[in-house]
């Protein structure tokens, strides 16, 4: 069983179920039914609306295996300054022995640190294959995401 300190893999899978990058990570707490764990970001730089994601940026990342999306907190790697928080609409997580599996459903949304919500990638949402049952949930995902943000709840209710 998956325990804190362990070292595990995340598997971002597309929505069909298929991989399409994978990360190590170290769990910071188990919390039946999520996992938070730490994860330095090794992918191509970039900047979306505000928030930006540098090689070696911190992420505490949160995986729920009874939840249509997984959130990533960001910080800077030199400074270690919170930048925000980064959503991603997907069917609930996977949590196996050494293992985090997730299949991403295309919105993401993204939270500044001063609470401004950028909804992105709808266009993507809207090409998947995914039945009505799946884009329901996803689309009640995201109001939730929205919501939670507002008021500064669940995973977003850190002080920055």
């Amino acid at each position: 069983m998956t325990q804190p300190g362990d070292q595990v893999t995340i598997h971002k899978c597309d929505s069909s179920g298929n991989e399409v990058w994978r990360w190590p990570a170290t769990v910071v707490r188990l919390d039946p039914p999520s996992l938070q764990v730490e994860a330095r970001y090794n992918a191509r730089e970039v900047d979306r609306f505000g928030l930006s994601f540098r090689t070696s940026d911190r992420f505490l990342e949160t995986y729920f295996a009874d939840r249509w999306y997984n959130v990533f907190a960001v910080y800077d790697a030199d400074t270690q300054a919170f930048k925000g928080w980064y959503c991603n609409v997907s069917r609930p997580a996977r949590l196996e022995d050494g293992d985090v599996y997730w299949e991403d459903l295309g919105l993401d949304v993204i939270v500044l640190p001063d609470g401004t919500t950028h909804v992105v990638d709808q266009d993507e949402f809207e090409r998947l294959d995914l039945t009505e049952t799946d884009r329901a949930a996803a689309r009640g995902s995201l109001e939730e995401l929205r919501h939670l943000a507002q008021e500064r709840a669940g995973p977003f209710a850190m002080s920055v």
